[in-house]
């Protein structure tokens, strides 16, 4: 994503200094400011996604050992392993559903550029037809 980012930057940059000739220049400046902000959403996604997933991850090795040492010190609480493991698998359903966020977010961005690439194509086609044809 970083590189995405990048690119994208590198692109607008490159759009602010001397491109009059690309067509459908402020169109072009537009849907790459959309994809900026459309990743700056995804990267938001997928550093809470991994925290919760982190999150998820200790919550369960933390289980194992409030299992371990309960069970050393003679006195199974078994409430308390349930409980752990109930907020481990809370931390895990919250990443997931974050990541199934940050990958629709991801499909709204690949449609934004593919619609922008079809408008493309038609006005390359539109400028190439001999005026008083139709097509």
């Amino acid at each position: 994503m970083i590189d995405r980012v990048r690119k994208l930057s590198d692109r607008l940059e490159e759009y602010g200094k001397s491109v009059e000739h690309l067509e459908l220049l402020q169109h072009r400046k537009t849907m790459l400011n959309q994809q900026m902000v459309q990743l700056s959403a995804r990267a938001t996604l997928l550093q809470r996604s991994l925290t919760a997933f982190y999150l998820a991850g200790g919550t369960f090795v933390g289980t194992s050992m409030t299992i371990g040492v309960l069970a050393l010190m003679g006195s199974f609480r078994g409430w308390i392993a349930v409980a752990m493991a109930l907020i481990g698998a809370s931390f895990f359903l919250g990443g997931c559903v974050l990541l199934i966020l940050e990958a629709r977010r991801a499909l709204i961005s690949l449609h934004g550029e593919m619609d922008f690439l079809h408008e493309l194509v038609r006005h390359r086609q539109l400028a190439e037809t001999p005026t008083g044809e139709t097509g």
